[in-house]
């Protein structure tokens, strides 16, 4: 712990420098936990004016690992809370940063949280070989990240216990990792058991959230944002069968909103669309009260403007959501 405490105090430090040396760099948040040697550092670089790439030192780069420096303009900087209930730690203002929602708008963004970062998240489940790394274990935490937030909206007693059971022993399981004592068969165990859960937790979850939405008509369609993320629609019962992991009319819906802006962003987005027009405006209008379609708006404006900016300057990467479209 003490190691951790002392890297800590260093990223502080050097972070200062960097804030100090580049103009543009109006301040630094950094996210997520020192627990371990398994987590990963997070950083949302706050600039003013044109933001410019930067050359971290090399050590920070190697902790940032997988991850993504996320760039946020300094007027939208409040703005990063409507996506998720962020832990942040402000370079700057030496404190960590929060700010107040209203109860309206934290139900909406666990229901957003949820449903942006759920059906992605758990694409690694898909896969038959259960690699042991770091970033493998990191995308198990994101994956619990997303049930957390659903129990947030829907608490089921029976599935929170079992999910409980299995975050413990993960985490018993990630000590072992970093202490070089962890046995495969224990991982795959729990891999598996993760598999299972996964399966009765959508099917819980989409009953859920298919009831909580007005039943409208949609096109079936497909939605592709990049080759290894492609999700189908399809009105049609027997595809639902053959399908264990069902996906609900309100995941296409939030990104067909998203897609039906007036902005560069919702362009990308709604290329992404095979069907342009996966229901009628008369349904998209009706589909999401006016309350929850001025929140909306307000996020994909706040990535719209990142987006302009960061495309300009040639990024590759840094946006807080639709990071495959730089």
């Amino acid at each position: 712990m003490e190691k951790i405490k002392i890297l800590k105090l260093r990223i502080i430090q050097d972070l200062r420098e960097v804030i100090n040396q580049n103009r543009f760099v109006y301040d630094i948040w950094m996210y997520g936990s020192f627990k371990d040697t398994t987590s990963d550092l997070d950083l949302i670089l706050i600039y003013e004016k044109k933001p410019l790439k930067i050359n971290f030192p090399l050590y920070i780069r190697k902790l940032i690992d997988d991850g993504n420096i996320i760039y946020l303009n300094k007027l939208d900087k409040k703005n990063i809370f409507l996506f998720e209930q962020l832990k942040v730690y402000s370079i700057l203002k030496k404190k960590k940063i929060s700010t107040i929602l209203s109860n309206n708008d934290k139900k909406n963004r666990n229901l957003t949280s949820f449903v942006e970062r759920y059906y992605y998240s758990r694409i690694f489940l898909d896969k038959k070989d259960n690699k042991i790394n770091n970033i493998e274990f990191r995308k198990i935490k994101s994956l619990f990240f997303s049930y957390k937030t659903f129990f947030k909206i829907q608490l089921n007693k029976n599935q929170y216990k079992k999910f409980r059971n299995i975050e413990s022993r993960y985490y018993k399981i990630r000590t072992d990792y970093n202490l070089n004592k962890l046995k495969n068969r224990k991982y795959i165990l729990l891999v598996n058991d993760i598999k299972n859960f996964d399966l009765q937790f959508s099917n819980y979850s989409y009953i859920y959230l298919e009831k909580k939405f007005p039943n409208i008509k949609l096109i079936s369609h497909t939605l592709k944002f990049t080759n290894n993320l492609v999700f189908n629609y399809k009105d049609n019962l027997e595809y639902k069968k053959m399908h264990k992991i069902k996906i609900p009319k309100l995941f296409f819906m939030l990104y067909f909103f998203y897609a039906s802006q007036k902005l560069s962003l919702s362009s990308k987005i709604i290329n992404s669309f095979d069907n342009k027009l996966i229901c009628s405006n008369s349904d998209l209008n009706k589909f999401f009260s006016k309350s929850f379609k001025k929140y909306l708006l307000k996020k994909i404006t706040c990535l719209n403007f990142d987006y302009i900016n960061l495309k300009k300057n040639k990024f590759k990467g840094g946006l807080y959501r639709f990071g495959w479209y730089l």
